[in-house]
């Protein structure tokens, strides 16, 4: 009887153990007060820096993503993938040398890419993703807007 309590315990030990293991986080999730959260996979190596009133959130190779604070409703550790997918809908913001992707759209997303001055670089619709390629850019601040989801980039 006593063998029986002692493997009954280990069972359940191992299966909590599983199953706090599976939900370990993968990504960390940046939710902001207006619009869609954006989502910066730990397998890119984000490193997030507050320089003066901003959020700065940088990739191993690739060019920073700024949020002003105010902006900022959340900062958090989240498990994302194919099989675990966060309650709500995110927009994921990827970054390349050449390219800045934005996956995970809604169908029939309205895209926006605006320079400080107001001129629109970019106006269309995609689905599923959105990609920026960056040679077409001048250097400087620009606004992208995805439905509600809106993310200032600097190049």
């Amino acid at each position: 009887m006593k063998r029986l309590i002692i493997l009954a315990i280990t069972t359940v030990a191992a299966l909590l153990f599983s199953i706090a293991r599976a939900a370990e986080p993968n990504a960390l999730q940046v939710t902001l007060k207006l619009g869609e959260p954006a989502i910066f996979l730990f397998e890119n190596n984000p490193e997030i820096a507050f320089i003066a009133e901003s959020l700065k959130i940088s990739t191993l190779g690739n060019e920073p993503t700024t949020y002003e604070i105010d902006a900022v409703e959340s900062i958090d550790f989240v498990t994302y993938g194919s099989v675990s997918t966060p309650k709500q809908s995110t927009i994921v913001v990827a970054s390349t040398p050449g390219h800045i992707v934005f996956g995970n759209l809604p169908h029939d997303s309205r895209v926006s890419v605006v320079t400080l001055d107001g001129r629109t670089i970019v106006s269309t619709t995609a689905a599923d993703t959105f990609t920026l390629d960056r040679s077409s850019l001048t250097h400087g601040i620009y606004i992208v807007k995805i439905n509600n989801f809106t993310t200032k980039i600097s190049l």
